[in-house]
C-alpha cells in the first residue's frame, strides 16, 4: 500500500521513543489525573485550572480557586496514568502549558511517538478496516509526525486536519493498537531520509 502511494520509497526506522508535542487547545485550560506539576504534588482526583498571571507566569489553581503553584512557562504536569483535558479528551504522556498570546493558555500534549500514533490511526481511518490498511496508516502517520513542523510556540503539530487528526486515548482500539505495535518505529524513506507522507480521506481516483 505504501509503495503504491509513495512510489520509489522504502521502509526505514526512527526512534520510537522520541517526544512529539501536539497543540490540544487554546483558551481555557483545566486538567485532572495529574500527580505532579514540576516538584509540586497534585491530587489525580482533583480538577485544576491554569491561568496567565499579571506577571506573565502561569498559575495552577485548585478546584476551590486557591492558587497551588506558579512559575514560568512551560508548566508541565505528569501523572501515573492518562491525563484528562477538560473539553478535549484524555491523553497519554505529559501536559505542558504556555501563554497563548491572547491572555489565555495553550494546552500541549508531550507524548512519545508510538503513543501519539495510537491516537491518530483510529481518528484517521475506521478501526474495522483490514490490518494491512491500519498498518499502512500507522507508518504514514508516524512519518508525517516526524517530518512536519507547524512552528508553534512549544509544539510541532496540531491535533486536527491542519496536521493530522489526533484524539488521544479515545481513538485507541485493540485493532489500531496492534497495527501501531506491528510497525513500531517504521517510517517511509526516500534516499535514506524520511519523507513528508501527505495523505487524505478520498481523492475520487484523481491521483490515478
Amino acid at each position: 500500500i505504501l509503495a503504491h502511494y509513495f512510489q520509489g520509497t522504502s521502509i526505514g526506522q526512527t526512534n520510537p521513543g522520541q517526544i512529539i508535542r501536539v497543540l490540544i487547545r487554546t483558551g481555557s485550560a483545566s486538567f485532572s489525573g495529574a500527580n505532579h506539576a514540576g516538584k509540586k504534588q497534585l491530587s489525580p482526583a482533583e480538577t485544576y485550572t491554569v491561568r496567565v498571571l499579571s506577571s506573565g507566569e502561569l498559575g495552577i489553581f485548585g478546584s476551590s480557586g486557591k492558587q497551588i503553584t506558579s512559575g514560568a512557562a512551560p508548566r508541565r504536569v505528569t501523572g501515573s496514568g492518562p491525563l484528562q483535558v477538560a473539553g478535549s479528551g484524555t491523553y497519554l504522556g505529559a501536559l505542558e502549558f504556555r501563554p497563548d498570546g491572547g491572555g489565555q493558555v495553550a494546552t500541549i500534549n508531550a507524548v512519545d511517538l508510538e503513543d501519539y500514533v495510537r491516537g491518530v490511526v483510529g481518528a484517521e481511518m475506521p478501526a474495522n478496516w483490514a490490518a494491512q490498511a491500519l498498518e499502512a496508516q500507522a507508518v504514514a502517520a508516524r512519518t508525517y509526525a516526524i517530518t512536519s513542523n507547524v512552528g508553534g510556540d512549544g509544539y510541532q503539530l496540531y491535533s486536527d486536519t491542519r496536521s493530522q487528526m489526533y484524539e488521544g486515548v479515545a481513538a485507541e482500539t485493540s485493532a489500531t493498537d496492534a497495527a501501531v505495535a506491528a510497525t513500531r518505529g517504521q517510517v517511509v524513506t526516500y534516499g535514506g531520509h524520511p519523507v513528508v507522507t501527505y495523505f487524505f480521506s478520498s481523492s475520487g481516483g484523481h491521483t490515478e
